[in-house]
């Protein structure tokens, strides 16, 4: 899909475990729009990824992964792409802030998303990072999710959309 045909822009990630328990695929699904940073529980509310329309003439999430009037911004999706695919879901158009800092910087290795919003929107604002990965990434398997960690999922979309306009500049 043509970017170009793209009226708004939304960050977008997900959260899952490693491997992935009792079956499910994504335990979280985080979007920024706006204002706005949305966590949806991705397995306790199904229909968020299932489906065409939660309700009758209620777009599903899904539905606004794949459209191409919406560009998603996201961060080293490889993995992401890979669950969505399996379950029969193709985003794009997308923009990734990680694929992007390697042409621009000519690096070799990836930076990880604190680091970007760092160097590109304002230092200091993923402050929940270092406990996820002393704590380990089964926590998004949890319920009731822990706050620190659902503070740590709307943080990986909140500057998305800032940091893919700060890149593209």
């Amino acid at each position: 899909a043509d970017e170009r045909a793209a009226v708004c822009a939304a960050a977008v990630d997900f959260e899952y475990c490693n491997p992935p328990r009792r079956g499910r695929n994504i335990e979280l699904v985080q979007v920024a729009i706006g204002p706005y940073a949305l966590v949806f529980d991705a397995h306790e509310w199904s229909p968020v990824l299932g489906a065409a329309e939660v309700a009758p003439g209620v777009p599903s999430l899904a539905h606004w992964l794949q459209s191409p009037l919406v560009i998603k911004s996201v961060q080293a999706c490889d993995g992401d792409a890979d669950r969505l695919s399996r379950m029969g879901l193709r985003m794009c158009p997308v923009f990734d802030t990680s694929a992007a800092e390697l042409i621009l910087t000519r690096a070799s290795q990836q930076s990880g998303l604190h680091i970007l919003v760092s160097k590109y929107v304002a230092p200091g604002l993923m402050l929940e990072k270092a406990r996820v990965k002393s704590e380990g990434f089964d926590v998004f398997g949890r319920r009731p999710l822990p706050d620190w960690a659902c503070r740590y999922s709307w943080q990986d979309v909140a500057w998305g959309v800032q940091l893919m306009m700060a890149q593209r500049r």
